[in-house]
């Protein structure tokens, strides 16, 4: 049998061109997998913010608005007391001690302005 014998000889110069393309071409990808990393990331943080903003505003404006409804009970309740006691410098001082007792016990205002109203009602001082 006869062998064969190949000699191949060249030069690696357009073999190393191409890897350094290739080189280049994958740094390129890196770089720009990191900027779009980068701006992912800002996206996100500015949404956050965003969602920040919108819940913060819906706690603010539930706030002025239970703020609105306790103040309004509160002057229904001055109102309801000056009409019983026929005065409203006595009912502004039985408010007062009525806003101070529901500080201090378990009980809220509207059930002590309530069991107020009821005692009064019965003719209890």
């Amino acid at each position: 049998m006869a062998k064969a014998r190949i000699d191949i000889t060249g030069n690696s110069q357009s073999f190393e061109q191409a890897a350094r393309r290739v080189n280049v071409d994958l740094m390129k990808m890196n770089s720009n997998a990191q900027e779009t990393g980068q701006a992912m990331s800002a996206f996100g943080n500015k949404t956050k913010a965003a969602l920040a903003g919108i819940v913060s505003t819906a706690a603010i404006t539930a706030f002025v608005k239970q703020m609105a409804t306790v103040r309004g009970q509160f002057q229904q309740y001055e109102i309801a007391l000056s009409t019983m006691l026929q005065s409203e410098e006595k009912a502004a001082a039985l408010m007062g001690e009525l806003v101070g007792l529901a500080a201090k016990t378990p009980f809220n205002l509207q059930g002590v302005v309530e069991g107020a109203k009821q005692l009064m009602a019965y003719g209890t001082a």
